[in-house]
C-alpha cells in the first residue's frame, strides 16, 4: 500500500468512527440483593432477618417497591428488591412482630444490578450493608443516652413518633453543632451527640470532635430532615420506627 493510499484509509476509519454511536438501552430498574441482619453485631448465621418486610418508597414516603426474601429455607436471610435506578430511596425493614423494631434507611440506588455486603459490626459496615434493630438493644441505648443528655426518654415503640440514631461517616471531622433534625412542621429537633471511648466502650456527650453517634428523640410522625450543614437527607417517620442515617455524611449514603 503506497503511503497516499495508507492515508487515504487511515482518513476515512477517522472519519467513520466520528459517526459510530453505541447504543444500548438505558437501565431504568435494578435489582439489589444481599442479607438483612437482625442485629447491628450479628454473631452467627441465624441473626438474620428471615420474616417480616423489606418495602421500598422514595424519601417522602411515597411506595416503590416491596422486596422478597430469595429463599427462607435455602438462604435464610437473603433479600432481594427491584428499583429505579440511579434514585435517592427508603428502604423499610419490619421484623416479624416482636422480633425488633422497623428500621428506616436511605441509598442512593447504583446504576446496575448490586448486592449489598455482608458486614459483621457498625464500624465496618460497607455502603449497602443492612440490619434492623433488636428493641431491647435499642432502648437500652436511648435510655442511657437519654441520661448523659438530661433528655426525658422515650418508648421506642410509641406510635406517636420515631427515634433516630445515626452514625458519622468520618467522627474525627463532624462537628456536632453541624448536626441537625427538623420535624416536618418545620421545628427543629435537639440532637444529642456521642463519642465512643476505644478504650472502654464508655458513651459521652461530644461538644467536639469525633462523633461517633447522634440521636434524636420522639420525632413527630412525617418527613424528618437531617443535615450535616448544608448536604441534607430525608426520611420518612410512621411511627414506632428507628430511623438510621447509618455512616452520615450529609447527603445520602
Amino acid at each position: 500500500m503506497t503511503p497516499s493510499i495508507l492515508l487515504l484509509s487511515l482518513t476515512a476509519c477517522a472519519q467513520l468512527e466520528g459517526l459510530l454511536t453505541e447504543v444500548r438501552p438505558p437501565v431504568t430498574d435494578v435489582l439489589l440483593s444481599g442479607y438483612v441482619y437482625s442485629t447491628p453485631d450479628p454473631q452467627t448465621e441465624a441473626d438474620v432477618l428471615t420474616a417480616g418486610g423489606l418495602t421500598v418508597e422514595d424519601p417522602d414516603g411515597e411506595p416503590i417497591a416491596e422486596g422478597e426474601a430469595y429463599d427462607p429455607v435455602g438462604f435464610p436471610g437473603y433479600w432481594l428488591v427491584e428499583v429505579p435506578a440511579e434514585t435517592e430511596l427508603l428502604l423499610r425493614l419490619t421484623p416479624a412482630a416482636g422480633e425488633g423494631l422497623t428500621t428506616v434507611w436511605r441509598l442512593r440506588s447504583p446504576g446496575g444490578d448490586a448486592v449489598w455486603d455482608g458486614a459483621t459490626g457498625p464500624a465496618d459496615l460497607p455502603g449497602y450493608a443492612l440490619f434492623t434493630w433488636p428493641l431491647a438493644l435499642a432502648q437500652e441505648t436511648f435510655d442511657a443516652v437519654a441520661t448523659l443528655a438530661g433528655a426525658e426518654p422515650m418508648d421506642l415503640e410509641d406510635p406517636a413518633g420515631c427515634g433516630l440514631w445515626g452514625a458519622a461517616a468520618d467522627p474525627e471531622a463532624t462537628d456536632p453543632s453541624a448536626l441537625t433534625v427538623t420535624d416536618a412542621a418545620g421545628l427543629a429537633a435537639p440532637v444529642v451527640a456521642v463519642a465512643v471511648d476505644p478504650e472502654t466502650g464508655a458513651l459521652s456527650v461530644a461538644t467536639a470532635p469525633p462523633v461517633h453517634y447522634f440521636f434524636a428523640f420522639d420525632l413527630p410522625v412525617g418527613a424528618v430532615d437531617v443535615a450535616l450543614g448544608e448536604a441534607e437527607t430525608r426520611f420518612t417517620c410512621r411511627g414506632g420506627e428507628l430511623l438510621t442515617p447509618w455512616r452520615f455524611s450529609g447527603a445520602g449514603r
